[in-house]
């Protein structure tokens, strides 16, 4: 039988113009979604299931993927948005949109917020924390600061979160780069 190549890692991440379109249109549960798959960098699964006891303090503690337990601190919007969810049964996306809000329901809703707003389609919902990661690594240059962001246990794992840079971005570094030689550019002699 034939060997077939895994994958590449998936490079897609938003802009910031592609997100802020999205937050604009999106209804309050499906707006929380994007909040903590972007500002928090967490799983969609992982923002589907998480529930109004897991929020205190500004920060969300819940099990992640491993059965391995996290404690995550809420950007402003994200915390000011969460705390309106009605306590009771239920999680949180649930609570906001009145409704039960399935992985299906979840997925159809940023399929349609992505035509109504013209973004691109191949732009996934997890690629928001993709989108952080690659933000987090060029603000940081710390691969453990992503990595504990992630909550990835292998680094390996978080290397393939982080996208590599466009032709116009190694450009500008090359240019950085350069070894100054004489006055005009020329070498010495």
């Amino acid at each position: 039988m034939p060997r077939v190549p895994n994958p590449g890692p998936r490079i897609v991440t938003a802009t910031e113009e592609e997100i802020e379109k999205l937050l604009a249109a999106a209804h309050p549960w499906l707006r929380a979604a994007i909040y903590l798959c972007s500002d928090c960098a967490i799983r969609s699964g992982e923002a589907l299931a998480l529930r109004p006891e897991q929020i205190r303090d500004g920060q969300i503690t819940f099990t992640g993927k491993g059965q391995v337990s996290r404690t995550i601190p809420l950007s402003d919007r994200a915390a000011k948005l969460l705390a309106e969810t009605p306590q009771g049964e239920g999680t949180v996306l649930s609570g906001l949109a009145g409704r039960t809000v399935t992985k299906m329901i979840l997925s159809r809703a940023w399929t349609r917020l992505k035509k109504r707003c013209r973004v691109r389609a191949e732009l996934h919902l997890h690629d928001l924390r993709r989108t952080t990661a690659t933000k987090a690594y060029r603000e940081t240059h710390d691969l453990f600061v992503v990595q504990q962001l992630l909550g990835h246990r292998n680094l390996i794992s978080t290397l393939s979160y982080i996208a590599p840079h466009g032709a116009p971005e190694l450009q500008a570094l090359i240019e950085k780069l350069k070894t100054p030689y004489g006055a005009k550019g020329e070498p010495k002699p």
